[in-house]
């Protein structure tokens, strides 16, 4: 399959089948995130993959947690004012619900990115590896978002 191609058809999923993913697919997902270009080549992640429940609903705790936080920063209230004046109460109510961030909690295997801080461009080379792990997700025929 071209590039192109799977790129063209890759969407984002949310809901997640029960199945269970081989560990010789969750090596080629991961394999094609190390093969990401880096500044220096300095490689500067970690892949964690977490298929521990209670881990998963820590996370997606820490996700609603930190996007609260977020939207009562001056910066969040500023960006959610681009909405309307009803998004800040909107978004606050969609995150204090259990479904905010719950394909977090749901999905059977999550992949953990992680930066080293001290590499300059930890932030793009991490964004670039987790671009290449998601096209290969889809072009193995799986799903992620």
């Amino acid at each position: 399959m071209h590039v192109i191609e799977m790129a063209k058809n890759r969407r984002s999923i949310r809901r997640f089948k029960e199945d269970i993913v081989s560990d010789d697919l969750l090596g080629k997902i991961v394999d094609a995130a190390r093969w990401a270009p880096s500044g220096d080549n300095q490689q500067p992640w970690l892949f964690i993959i977490v298929k521990d429940v209670a881990l998963k609903e820590r996370m997606q705790w820490f996700l609603c947690d930190r996007a609260l936080k977020y939207f009562e920063s001056d910066d969040g209230r500023k960006e959610l004012e681009k909405h309307g004046q009803d998004a800040h109460r909107r978004w606050v109510e969609a995150v204090g619900s259990k479904r905010y961030q719950e394909h977090v909690r749901k999905a059977p295997i999550l992949v953990a990115t992680f930066g080293d801080i001290k590499s300059p461009y930890y932030v793009h080379d991490c964004c670039a590896a987790t671009e290449n792990l998601i096209l290969a997700t889809e072009a193995l025929g799986l799903g992620s978002c």
